[in-house]
């Protein structure tokens, strides 16, 4: 997918820089110059003057009258010579004729004096005007308001474009003040506070219906994942703001001095400010689909949040987009210019892009997404690439161009950053070990002084064979604790790629090597060795990231004065285990409270790895007997079943230091009892998706019974 991306970029760049012309540049427009010029100009052209032709820039008393009204708009609405001298160099950029080219502001200034001597109120009758004369004040003041009210609402969307930009660089900043805070005593100070707790703990960190992780599903067609509060807060503010936008403050003109009626203004008016709404959604939805987003960075929120917003900002664009596309249609119906324009070609481009955008939006779906994720990835590129280059050509002659140079650039940067990481890495060939039926362990050599992989991160894999070498996936990734310049990763295999992966090994007996591009890493640490307790959840394939925290925090548990760290693993048979078997064993002697939940109910006795049993196995999560089913499906979902472990991989031995249980854990209570120990708490999971819903409610529902203790909830599930 990378090397497709590359190709694509080069190919947008490529046709863009053929472009016929140079695009237009946008400017603003809403002046006391020009408009002052414009309302005197549709004021004066109507007189009959002595003159064959075009008479307000080429007949002396046309021009003189022309520099009077400016004269008294300017010094009526209050400004001073200096905007009057730039009126007279707006006036010569607006005629453009050999004279005006020629003037200075001293001739500008002696004309005027000149027709003032001369001026007569405006004729009543239809005559051959030949001296200079008084445009009727009240016309001129109508012709200046229709004007100020045109190009305020010109003007007026850009601002309105930036302030939503702005909207979400102001939630980065404040999100990454916040995580500044980690690094001071400030935030538990701020933690033990009773309100911020229960805003915290009602509005920030639970799920919205008790799934975020867990997608959605009506009728199985109807799927999807739904923000947290937390990112429905942001998504709310943003529409607000959006609709306020899209509805407040247009100016109208009564009397219809420019628009032939009041239907033909307000077309106008809502065509243009959606289209540079429309416009300037792009950045931030190139920026926040891209690996190397700078928000993010400063922000220290998951990909995944920036995904959501990325898919409401699209949709959005894309809703900005018809409704653009059926204004300016209704106007070119009033005007019933529509076969004109119909063939135009920044109206066929503006035609291309709206359909390219929609087209983005319905392969977007996740039900397509889930099921065709290659086919997606491809058709979503390409596509997007096509609305790019269909927007340039659509406003190349008029406004608005800079959103598209600000996107191309983000893009453009993102993926010469990704082809860095990569090339620094090259591309080192891999082991390749299946574990039990579905999981393989991939190790890759570094150079010892590269960069080491802190917990929780992730890298982009591309698998260098034939048939999927274009596609990169991302699996968290360890630093070896048995081996220096080892990388550790362990896969699940599923469909697709990962699918075709395992297959290979398989055919090579159980173990081979292949080339990858390995692009990374991504994700920043988390702050939970900040904290003086940590409760460590993982579950299914969600095991390494949790791993590589405990055997951090056991490390450096003595000198950093943490009084409990808890790794709670839940599993169905021991496959997992067994893939992480080599970590694992680096807890044994670390001061890391390991407990092993085992789900798998056909599990026979010869099959446990530690004799250390737990008499009172815990079933459910939660009580209700739904729960029980969402946990199931937990711990279940995707999963095909694994084989159990012989005697020759595991020894009860080995694993002595851990404590077994029959079932799944139950998070309320190991929450309840992580909450004993005095300190602040750090709650860190990643596992399958009912499993981590049900963490992050249940640690906000501590947060609200606990106001007095400092709970942390570090989500390290990622999906989109």
């Amino acid at each position: 997918m990378m090397f497709l991306t590359s190709l694509i970029t080069i190919l947008l760049f490529f046709q863009l820089s053929a472009a016929k012309a140079p695009p237009s540049k946008t400017s603003l427009v809403n002046t006391h110059e020009r408009r002052s010029i414009y309302s005197c100009y549709v004021g004066l052209r109507k007189e009959n003057w002595a003159f064959n032709g075009s008479a307000i820039c080429r007949y002396e008393p046309a021009i003189q009258s022309m520099l009077y009204c400016l004269y008294e708009d300017t010094f009526e609405k209050g400004h001073s010579n200096k905007t009057l001298e730039k009126g007279f160099e707006e006036l010569r950029e607006f005629c453009y004729t050999p004279k005006f080219l020629n003037m200075t502001i001293a001739d500008f200034y002696t004309s005027l004096n000149n027709g003032t001597h001369y001026i007569q109120e405006q004729p009543k009758a239809t005559v051959n005007v030949t001296f200079p004369i008084v445009l009727n004040s009240t016309l001129r003041r109508g012709y200046y308001d229709a004007y100020y009210g045109y190009y305020y609402n010109h003007d007026i969307p850009y601002y309105f474009g930036g302030i939503i930009c702005a909207y979400f660089v102001g939630v980065m900043l404040i999100a990454g003040l916040i995580r500044f805070l980690n690094y001071t005593p400030i935030k538990k100070v701020i933690f033990k506070q009773k309100l911020v707790n229960y805003v915290r703990g009602y509005v920030t960190l639970p799920t919205l219906w008790k799934k975020h992780a867990e997608p959605f599903s009506y009728l199985k067609v109807f799927t999807g994942y739904i923000p947290t509060r937390f990112e429905t807060l942001v998504i709310l503010g943003y529409l607000i703001l959006h609709t306020i936008f899209m509805s407040y403050k247009y100016q109208y003109d009564p009397y219809h001095i420019i628009f032939a009626g009041h239907r033909a203004e307000v077309a106008q008016f809502v065509a243009y400010r959606s289209g540079i709404l429309s416009f300037a959604h792009i950045p931030l939805i190139i920026l926040f689909a891209g690996r190397n987003n700078f928000l993010q960075l400063i922000s220290g929120l998951k990909h995944t949040s920036f995904i959501v917003f990325h898919k409401w900002l699209g949709r959005m664009m894309f809703l900005d987009a018809v409704i653009h596309s059926a204004a300016f249609t209704n106007y070119y119906l009033f005007y019933k210019k529509w076969d004109m324009v119909k063939v135009k070609t920044f109206w066929k481009f503006g035609i291309a892009a709206t359909c390219f955008s929609g087209m983005l939006i319905f392969f977007s779906i996740a039900a397509f997404r889930r099921h065709c994720y290659e086919t997606f990835m491809a058709l979503h590129i390409v596509f997007a690439a096509l609305f790019l280059y269909t927007c340039w050509e659509h406003v190349t002659m008029y406004s608005g161009i800079e959103w598209i140079y600000a996107a191309i650039a983000i893009w453009g940067v993102d993926r010469i950053v990704r082809i860095i990481r990569i090339a620094l890495l090259g591309f080192p060939k891999a082991d390749l070990q299946l574990v039990g039926s579905d999981l393989i362990r991939v190790t890759i050599n570094k150079p010892k002084n590269f960069w080491k992989a802190k917990s929780g991160q992730y890298v982009f894999v591309s698998f260098l064979r034939p048939l999927c070498f274009w596609q990169s996936h991302p699996f968290t990734v360890m630093d070896s604790c048995v081996k220096d310049g080892e990388l550790v990763i362990i896969l699940k295999a599923k469909k697709g790629v990962t699918k075709l992966v395992k297959n290979y090994v398989e055919r090579n007996g159980g173990r081979a090597s292949m080339r990858l591009a390995i692009e990374g890493p991504y994700g920043s640490k988390s702050a939970a060795h900040r904290f003086d307790n940590v409760l460590l959840l993982a579950g299914g394939s969600g095991l390494p990231g949790p791993i590589a925290h405990a055997i951090e925090l056991g490390k450096t548990t003595a000198a950093t004065g943490k009084n409990f760290v808890q790794l709670i693993v839940a599993v169905r048979g021991f496959d997992m285990l067994n893939a992480c078997k080599k970590e694992l064993m680096a807890l044994k002697d670390l001061n890391v409270n390991v407990h092993i939940y085992n789900s798998k109910q056909d599990a026979t006795p010869g099959e446990l790895i530690s004799s250390n049993v737990s008499k009172n196995p815990e079933i459910v999560i939660e009580d209700t007997p739904s729960a029980v089913d969402h946990s199931e499906k937990a711990l279940s979902e995707n999963e095909s079943t694994e084989q159990p472990l012989s005697v020759r991989d595991t020894s009860s031995v080995d694993f002595e230091f851990a404590t077994f249980h029959a079932g799944r854990p139950n998070v309320e209570k190991l929450l309840k009892e992580s909450l004993t120990h005095s300190g602040s708490l750090a709650v860190v999971c990643c596992g399958p998706p009912v499993f981590v819903d049900t963490a992050r409610d249940q640690t906000a529902k501590a947060v609200v019974e606990n106001p007095s203790n400092v709970i942390e909830y570090l989500e390290e599930y990622q999906a989109w």
